[in-house]
Order: C-alpha cells, then structure tokens, then sequence
C-alpha cells in the first residue's frame, strides 16, 4: 500500500497488508493512522511515513524485517518524526522497532517491541505518556544524530533523550538507554534490565555522553520474578512508589523513579496481576536502598551510521485529531 501524496488510514474494520518484496505501508509524504486494526507483515518497513509516521489511534501489529514504523526525511527543513498519541502497536522488526532521522515523541498509548536490534532510535527521543515495553538484541532506545560510529565519546549536538511520563520497561543486550547527547528523567516509572548489568562498565543501564538528569534508582537481583508479574516498589510505610509489569524473566533491574529517594530503603514485591490483594502485598523479593541516578550512568556511547537527525520539525504537520481521510488527501480502510 503506497502513496504519493499524504496517506490516512480510519476505519472501523480490519486492514492485512503484506509487503512481499519491500516496506508494506508507505507514504511519500506524511502517514497518519487515526483507527482500525492493522496487521502489516513486510520484508522490509512496516509502515513508513517520509515526512512523518503518527499514530493517533487503532491497533497495528507489525512484522517487520527492516524497521517497524519509520521516518526517514533527510531534509533538514523537515526532518522526519514519528509520534504515538493513542493506540496500541505490537512491532517485531529486524532492525529498529521505530526509527526517525528526527524526534521520536510518545505522548500516550502502548508500545510494545517484542523484538528489534534497537526498540527506539531517532535524534530527539521524548516519552510523556502511555506505557512502552521494549525487547531489543542492542539498545533499548538509542538517541543519536545517525552520524558518530559506535566506540566514540563525542557529544552530538542536539541530541536529546526525555522521559517525564509513562511507564517504561527495557531489555536490552547493550545498554538500556544509550544517548549521543543528553538524558533527562522528570517523572513516570523506567525499569531496564541489561545484558551488562545495572551499572558501570561502558555498556550499562544508562550510558549518556553528555549531561545527565535522573532521579534516585534502585538496582536489586530480579531472578525470582516470574514474566508478567506486577512488580511494586514500596516505601517504609507500605505506600507503593513505583509499579510495573515485568513482561520477561530479568537476572538484575535497575528502577528509576522521582518517587524514589536516594538512602532510602523500599521493599520489592512481585504478584500475579490478577491478584487482588493489596498494593504492595505480594511475596517479598528484595529490600534495597536507592542510590543517586547518576551512579549508574556510564560514560562510552556512540551512534549508528546513517544520515542527519534533528527535533520535530515546525512543519509538515499532520491533520487535527480526529480528521478523517476524507479532508484532505488519503486512503480510508
């Protein structure tokens, strides 16, 4: 399904594309997809938006053997930007769950990346909202200019990683977040669960070479909690600070919260999440006391080839919320 002009899909019915030979969705210009149910299978991209790839509602199941949802604009007027409002996504993809040469925002909705080479990747990454769950074989998500070769300390003017919302889980064979720039945790809850462990030794959960903004962590020995489990992290008071679901088997986590402060002692619990007992009431794994977030930062990062990046650009916006195909160029379903 392609097209030269600005693509939007609505709908309340069901749409299977299959992109035997390269992407299966594509758009010349901008890619909206507002509703509906999607199930993308491609030998290459997903769904691809030149300008921009936004997803402001439906559900969409995506397979992928190059990126799952992507833009790739190199022009530096318009850079291409992805963007997840409402909905719910389900990538498994090749290379990177979604991938922008410019921003990658999350304001709400789930993001689900079973399986990826890295789960985000663009300049700009920012997550506001919604709850995000990323399985990737390198990092969970990579903010990065797309032009410094992995091994490098350089810091990459731009580049910015933001979470101040949202719940956010990341396995990773590499580092959980790695920015070429800067990181900045205000708020949600981020758990990150490596290959390398929680801290130190270049590959980490967090390796950032420029400043770094992270509230209070706790890293602890996650071996005794089972997949999907709900995991709360409670005060001396019993009061639940942090929470999340743990959707795979982790050796160690590292949580981050700004409701966690440092030399403070908080108890682990894990229960299945259709008990109905009490927050913070489930079978104890661990009591840990948390540490300053920048205790766990690393300092060796670097890119991955590729073209320019930048932030979301002025233009080439998409239309209002809730306008349909029909006003404008498109496709309904």
């Amino acid at each position: 399904l392609f097209s030269m002009a600005d693509l939007t899909l609505a709908g309340t019915g069901t749409l299977n594309v299959t992109g035997a030979s390269n992407d299966a969705i594509g758009s010349k210009d901008g890619l909206v997809v507002l509703s509906g149910t999607l199930n993308v299978n491609a030998k290459d991209d997903g769904v691809r938006g030149k300008d921009y790839a936004v997803i402001r509602g439906g559900k969409l199941s995506i397979k992928a053997g190059g990126d799952g949802i992507k833009s790739d604009n190199e022009n530096t007027d318009e850079l291409g930007w992805v963007q997840l409002d409402k909905g719910t996504v389900n990538v498994s993809a090749g290379s990177q769950g979604l991938d922008a040469v410019g921003a990658v925002n999350i304001a709400d909705g789930d993001l689900t990346v079973s399986e990826s080479e890295e789960g985000i990747q663009g300049k700009a990454v920012t997550i506001a909202g919604g709850v995000v769950d990323i399985n990737a074989s390198d990092d969970g998500i990579n903010a990065t200019s797309h032009t410094e070769v992995g091994g490098t300390e350089q810091v990459e003017d731009g580049v910015i990683l933001t979470i101040s919302g949202g719940t956010v889980t990341l396995f990773a064979g590499a580092d959980g977040i790695d920015s070429n720039g800067t990181a900045t945790i205000t708020g949600g809850t981020v758990a990150i669960s490596t290959k390398s462990g929680g801290r130190g030794g270049g590959e980490g959960a967090l390796d950032v070479n420029g400043a770094v903004t992270v509230p209070a962590g706790i890293s602890f020995d996650a071996s005794k909690i089972k997949a999907d489990e709900l995991v709360e992290v409670a005060d001396s008071d019993k009061q639940v600070q942090a929470e999340f679901v743990l959707t795979r088997t982790a050796t160690t986590l590292l949580v981050l919260s700004p409701q966690l402060t440092a030399t403070e002692s908080f108890t682990v619990t894990a229960r299945t999440q259709d008990d109905t007992s009490s927050a913070g009431k489930g079978r104890t794994i661990t009591t840990a006391k948390a540490a300053e977030g920048s205790e766990f930062a690393t300092r060796m990062g670097g890119g991955r080839p590729g073209g320019t990046g930048g932030t979301r650009p002025e233009g080439g916006q998409p239309p209002e919320m809730g306008q349909g195909p029909g006003q404008g160029q498109g496709q309904e379903q």
